[in-house]
Formats: C-alpha cells, sequence, structure tokens
C-alpha cells in the first residue's frame, strides 16, 4: 500500500496525542472546584452556554447538566465528544459507563477550562437511548483556523494526499491527509476494516465526523484534524484511477503550470541523486524536479523512473510530495552541464533568469568558508563576484580535507533559494553534493600561510617586498570573505552574518545560563515608499535606520540587516531593565534623525522582542528569530490599524 512520509503522519498524531495527553494535568491544576459561596450558580444545560465562558469562569467548576449525542469517542481513556442542539463538546470523565457513537446521553458533571476550550468533567453519565448522529455543517479550511470549530461534528471535502496505517493511544487507525481548498487536514478514521487505504489516494472524498485541534502548552492554536468514528463517515466522490502510473507522463517544465487540478500527476526522467526516505532528483533533458518519497529502495543514477505525487510549490521550482515510483528502464547516467555561477541567476530583458534549478551541473569556485551545520558540511565558495554553498552529508568525505583557498570543481543539483521576505525572486543557489567523488580539487590552497611568512621574515630578510605582496593578498581575501557576511547598502551584517554569529552568541550565553534579546525590526511603509517616491529613497530610508541602530547599540551586539527592510538584532539582557533602556533610546534615536532630515512622514519601525531564557536552549537561532518575527507582525498589524483610522500624510521623503 502506497504511505506517505512518516514525518507527516507522525507530527500529525504526536500533536493530536500531546493535546489530550494534557487533560489529566488539566484536571489538576484547573479542574478543583473552588468553595461554594453562599448562593450554588445554577446549572448550565446547554452546550453552547459552557462553550462562551471564559477561563476563568469555566475554572469556577459550575455544575452541568444537559443531554447530548455522542459524536466521536476520542481514544483517550473514556472522554468522548457530545453535541446538542447549540453546539458539541469534549467530555473528560470520572466515571466508567460505557458509551458509543450516536448514544443519546444525559451528562452531569461540572465545567472546566481545559488546555485549550472549555470542556466538561463529567461525574455521572447516563445512555437514555441511540438516535442519529447530527447533521455535519459543511465549512472550509480557513473556518477551523484558530480552533473555531474545536468539537464541533463538520463536513469537509478535499483530496487525499496520503494514507497510513498507525497507532493512537495503543490503538491502530487510518491516519488521512486530506488536501482541502486552502490547506491540508489531517483525518484520523477509528474503524477502517473494509477500506482499502491504497485506494483512497488521490480520490476526491467527503469526509463527516468531529472536529478537534491541536495546541501547545500556552493555550495557542497550533492545526486541526478531525475524528471519523467508521468508513460511514467517508463517501468518494470521485475515485482514483486503478493504476497511478497508467495516466500520460506530464513533463517536467510543465509541473503546476495554469489551469492543473489538484490530483497527483505522473513524470518520467532519469535519475541524478536519491536522499533514500527523503527524495529523488529526476531529470529529463533541461529540466529536473524533485520528488519526496518516503521509500528506502535504492535507485542507481541513471535509471529511468516513472513518478507519480502531488505537484506542490517548492523552495523556487515545484516539487512532487507524497510521491512514489518505479523503475521502467536502464540508460546511461545524466551528464552535468558545466555552468558558470553568473549565468545560474541572471536578468535578461526586464526578468530573472534561472535555467539550471533541479539540473545536474558542474562549476568550480574558490573556497571562502568551510564550515559544520546541522549535520552537514557546508562550503561556502566564490567565483568571479558570485558567491554560494556547496553541501553534502558529513560521512563523504572519504579524500583529503578541504582547505581555504582551494579551488574546487563541483557536480551536483543546482538548487535555486528565493527571498521569503520579498516577492518570492530568486536569491541564491547551492550545490547538493551527492558524494566526494563529485569534488575535485584543481589546486589546493597556497603554501603560503601567517606561520610560514613569520618563518621566512627570520630567514629571508632579503624577500621583505615578496612578503608584503603576499600580506597584501591575504588581507584581500580577508575581505572578500567579510562581503559574505556584510550586507552592501548598509555595512551590516547581513541574514548569513547574523545566523553564523547569532548561532554562536546563543549557545554560548545557553551554556552560561544567560539570557538574551532578539528584536526583529521592520520599517513601516517602505513599500510605499519605494512605490511612490522610487528606491533611491528606500535606500536612503534603510540607511537612515542602520545609522539609528548603529547608534543605539553597543558595537559588540550583533545588528544585521536580514532581508529587504528587516533587521535583528542580539543583544546580552545585562538587567531586568534592559529591554525597556534599548527600546527608549532607539525610539529617541530615530527620533532625532528624523527632526534632521525635516521631512514627512517619518520613518517609523514595527519591532518583536522576544526574550531568550535557559528555558529555550534547545531552540536554534531560526527558531527563535521565527517568534521574534511573529511578536513583530503583531504589532505591524497594530500599527496599519491604526493608520487605517486617521488621513494619511502623502510621502515626501527626499
Amino acid at each position: 500500500m502506497p504511505e506517505f512520509s512518516p514525518s507527516c503522519a507522525d507530527r500529525l498524531i504526536l500533536l493530536v496525542a500531546r493535546s489530550l495527553a494534557f487533560f489529566p494535568l488539566a484536571f489538576a491544576l484547573v479542574g478543583t472546584p473552588v468553595p461554594l459561596r453562599s448562593q450554588t450558580p445554577p446549572a448550565l444545560t446547554t452546550v453552547g452556554a459552557i462553550r462562551i465562558l471564559t477561563p476563568e469562569q469555566a475554572r469556577q467548576a459550575r455544575p452541568v447538566r444537559l443531554t447530548g449525542i455522542v459524536t466521536a469517542i476520542s481514544g483517550w481513556k473514556n472522554s468522548f465528544f457530545v453535541q446538542d442542539s447549540t453546539a458539541g463538546i469534549s467530555v473528560d470523565r470520572t466515571d466508567n459507563a460505557d458509551v458509543k457513537v450516536g448514544d443519546l446521553v444525559e451528562v452531569t458533571g461540572a465545567s472546566n477550562a481545559g488546555l485549550f476550550a472549555p470542556t466538561i468533567l463529567a461525574s455521572y453519565v447516563r445512555v437514555a437511548g441511540h438516535t442519529r448522529l447530527p447533521p455535519a455543517r459543511r465549512i472550509s479550511y480557513s473556518d477551523t483556523f484558530g480552533g473555531r470549530e474545536d468539537s464541533q461534528r463538520i463536513e469537509v471535502e478535499g483530496v487525499v494526499h496520503s494514507a497510513r496505517i498507525t497507532k493512537l493511544f495503543e490503538r491502530d487507525i487510518l491516519a488521512l491527509r486530506v488536501e482541502l481548498d486552502g490547506g491540508e487536514m489531517g483525518v484520523l478514521l477509528q474503524n477502517f476494516a473494509g477500506i482499502d487505504a491504497g485506494r483512497l489516494i488521490d480520490s476526491t472524498v467527503r469526509v463527516r465526523g468531529v472536529c478537534s485541534s491541536s495546541f501547545n502548552q500556552r493555550r495557542q492554536f497550533l492545526s486541526v484534524a478531525m475524528f471519523v468514528p467508521d468508513r460511514g463517515g467517508i463517501d468518494v466522490v470521485q475515485p482514483a484511477n486503478d493504476d497511478p502510473f497508467a495516466a500520460a507522463a506530464t513533463p517536467l517544465g510543465n509541473i503546476l503550470q495554469f489551469g492543473q487540478p489538484p490530483h497527483r500527476v505522473k513524470v518520467a526522467g532519469f535519475v541524478t541523486y536519491q536522499i533514500p526516505g527523503q527524495a529523488l532528483y529526476l531529470q529529463d533533458g533541461h529540466d529536473g524536479i524533485r520528488v519526496q518519497s518516503s521509500s528506502n529502495e535504492l535507485i542507481e543514477p541513471g535509471r529511468r523512473v516513472e513518478a507519480v505525487g502531488f505537484p506542490s510549490t517548492g523552495d523556487y521550482s515545484p516539487v512532487l510530495k507524497n510521491g512514489v515510483f518505479r523503475v521502467v528502464g536502464i540508460g546511461n547516467p545524466v551528464k552535468p552541464q558545466r555552468v558558470d555561477a553568473r549565468d545560474v541567476i541572471f536578468q535578461k530583458a526586464g526578468f530573472l533568469q534561472v535555467p539550471y534549478d533541479g539540473q545536474l551541473v558542474q562549476l568550480q569556485g574558490k573556497v571562502v568558508e568551510n564550515l559544520v551545520q546541522r549535520g552537514q558540511r557546508v562550503l561556502i565558495l566564490r567565483q568571479g563576484g558570485e558567491v554560494f554553498e556547496a553541501t553534502f552529508q558529513l560521512s563523504p568525505p572519504e579524500g583529503p580535507g578541504i582547505e581555504l583557498g582551494s579551488i574546487l570543481l563541483l557536480t551536483g543539483i543546482c538548487t535555486v533559494h528565493t527571498d521569503a521576505n520579498s516577492d518570492g525572486s530568486p536569491r541564491s543557489f547551492e550545490i547538493l553534493v551527492r558524494s566526494s567523488k563529485d569534488i575535485a580539487i584543481l589546486e589546493h590552497a597556497s603554501w603560503w600561510t601567517p606561520i610560514h611568512a613569520q618563518w621566512v621574515v627570520l630567514l629571508l630578510v632579503m624577500l621583505l617586498l615578496s612578503l608584503s605582496a603576499w600580506l597584501a593578498i591575504v588581507r584581500r581575501e580577508d575581505r572578500l570573505r567579510a562581503l559574505t557576511v556584510t550586507d552592501p547598502l548598509t555595512g551590516l551584517y547581513n541574514r548569513r552574518g547574523f545566523f553564523m554569529l547569532a548561532e554562536r552568541q546563543w549557545q554560548s550565553a545557553a551554556r552560561r545560563k544567560d539570557s538574551m534579546l532578539l528584536f526583529y525590526i521592520d520599517v513601516n511603509r517602505f513599500k510605499e515608499i519605494n512605490d511612490t517616491l522610487g528606491h533611491k529613497e528606500g535606500d536612503l530610508a534603510l540607511l537612515t535606520v542602520a545609522a539609528a541602530l548603529r547608534e543605539c547599540f553597543r558595537k559588540s551586539d550583533i545588528v544585521a540587516r536580514i532581508g529587504g527592510d528587516e533587521f535583528a538584532v542580539m543583544v546580552p539582557e545585562d538587567s531586568a531593565d534592559t529591554r525597556t533602556l534599548l527600546e527608549r533610546r532607539l525610539a529617541k534615536t530615530l527620533e532625532q534623525s528624523n527632526e534632521k532630515r525635516g521631512v514627512t512622514p517619518h520613518l517609523s519601525l514595527s519591532m518583536g522582542v522576544l526574550r531568550c531564557d535557559n528555558s529555550m536552549k534547545t531552540l536554534c537561532i531560526e527558531d527563535l528569530l521565527a517568534q521574534a518575527d511573529a511578536l513583530m507582525f503583531r504589532e505591524k498589524r497594530r500599527y496599519q490599524a491604526g493608520i487605517r483610522g486617521v488621513a494619511e500624510q502623502p510621502l515626501a521623503l527626499a
């Protein structure tokens, strides 16, 4: 049976399991009734009356007596979902009465705040009969955001992207991933006897069940899934083809072009690279594609393969997700195309051209940095004025070590990256090196090193002029290396420089159990400045902000422009008022800069500040920066809401 990537299913099951596993803790922390006052409040008799309670009100354990229909069994101990004419809710129990889906039950208990939405802690459940399930309300994916449909009986329609039998609370379930109009939803089918899971993939289905939210310990929404008791909750609207490989192959270059339906497609090509259990790279002529697949079947380069999967947007070019493949022929390995770094991303007739993304290429470069990041060796190379990366697993190099300054000839898959902070335009590329055999050293690093130079100075004073020339070359190399971590416009660190230095400082602070402050800063109305006044005025605005940041923060702080109009700063938290002092200093510095410029409207910033303490030591800088970005975005929304309430001033930043 075809399976989807375990990472998707396991993440879904883990989120649901963790969310439901919080319930016993909820009973201990928030389920203890407060002492009765002089007058007992009236009992709550509808689910709707409980769901509108605030967490503080629900914690008061207000009495509950209501009648409803059991819509699903969660699987966690003896909890279940019940729905009456007003709404649905999760019921956690202290008794052991047996209930089934469709039972009409009388529930006696108390309100509980739960760990996400209000729940009922039932002390007594009586089965009064059996009846039909309440009708499921048809919703869209956007309706589920924020947990608004939590515990409600709903109906959705979409295309099944994957199906896998797994366990939830020691019970086998069929976990489906269904692509709706706007996003993916997990479907947990509890009784799947008689269902051919493999034939569900790529079928259009209509699903009825109970919506379940996954959340974190801060009561914040993460994702959504649906409990479906049995096969009666799934209708196949349009069945998938019996043989997914029977369809005609779509040319690799035509994937995700205008008007394609949301179903999986078949492609064919020659294997250029494989990461077992993760991806298979195919190439046909001058087109290449990444097929994401959990299969561990090893395929040799050069084999002709047919693959089926669901088209999805990748970093730049499309990818196929949840792919399966089969070998259909044997051919010669694809020959790499020799390219220059400047030709990977270039502009022609006003448009950016990216001719080699996903293809097997060969190019040379000089090593300016050699790093280890997340279990991979990362080489930063330069060819002319272009800087790019080459990555490979740490296990390969069986050959000699790679020294800074070496000139290499690399063979690998060209992968283009976009700027996530702009319009998705290509900004850089890397070469995925398959093995050490794809690395050829054309020229070893120069024997001249600072240590050798000292010996030469001591032994050969007559070569002083030659030594001076060599030292000039070394300084030039240092400057070129600095360019890889410096933003050319503002002179601040760029995104790469920030991640390298901030990660190092964060790890050091975590070892010392020190706290850090991470600032994520965005220039308000920057796009309007560019669009209205031109990029020159936009550059002047960025230079003004950079100057204010330099004046506000210390030289030892890490200050960077990480892309577009966004800046990041990492500083030690020296005292409890460090953040307040820095925010005031930055506001005052920017105000002074605006007064010197004497133009309106003044530049302003939206800023998110994240305090990074020892409880976050397992997080990397990327994770911390994402949290700070979310805080900044919240401030940005407040700013945008504010300027919509008044007449906006015209831009005049000259």
